[in-house]
């Protein structure tokens, strides 16, 4: 495994992990949370798209979705199991999958360090409520969260008016599994 201060010596990366402290201080940083930090709670979209195809009655058709995957397809091969499975068959495979019932605990996960360095506006990919519950756990619970897909005039005023009267706002581009 390699350690943090080999890291920092290749190239300009200590100039660069220095910048991001200062910009986190500074509270200029917003983050863009993806799906990597629920691992290991909840699997990653390609893995779920694949574990799901299994379902299928077509035994080619799980190939059909990792080679999708493989291209970086992911909404295509999501619209494939969709179509596959059904709606019903679908959505129900997708809320077990990230369930909020699956959260028991967030120890020792990287997620824990955001309430620490992040106290404003925050974008996230992510269906679960992983970060729901981490900033709520922190005592920093979210004022507000939106997961309106066609909602980008109200990220614009969250993110306005979070940035000047420093609230603390999370934005689900994605949408939410509930």
């Amino acid at each position: 495994m390699i350690k943090i201060s080999e890291i920092l010596e290749i190239g300009s990366n200590k100039k660069y992990i220095d910048n991001l402290i200062k910009e986190c201080k500074k509270e200029n940083i917003i983050p863009f949370i993806g799906a990597g930090m629920s691992v290991p709670i909840y699997e990653l979209w390609g893995d779920f798209l694949i574990d799901v195809s299994k379902k299928s009655f077509d035994s080619e058709f799980p190939k059909k979705i990792w080679k999708r995957i493989e291209a970086g397809e992911y909404e295509c091969a999501a619209s494939d199991v969709l179509e596959e499975l059904g709606e019903g068959e679908f959505y129900s495979a997708l809320t077990d999958a990230f369930s909020k019932e699956k959260i028991k605990t967030v120890k020792n996960m990287a997620v824990n360090l955001l309430p620490d360095i992040f106290h404003g506006f925050v974008i996230t990919t992510n269906y679960d409520r992983i970060l729901e519950k981490v900033y709520r756990d922190n005592n920093n619970s979210f004022e507000e969260v939106s997961y309106h897909i066609d909602e980008s005039d109200r990220m614009n005023e969250l993110w306005t008016r979070g940035n000047a009267e420093n609230r603390h706002y999370l934005f689900k581009i994605h949408g939410d599994i509930e």
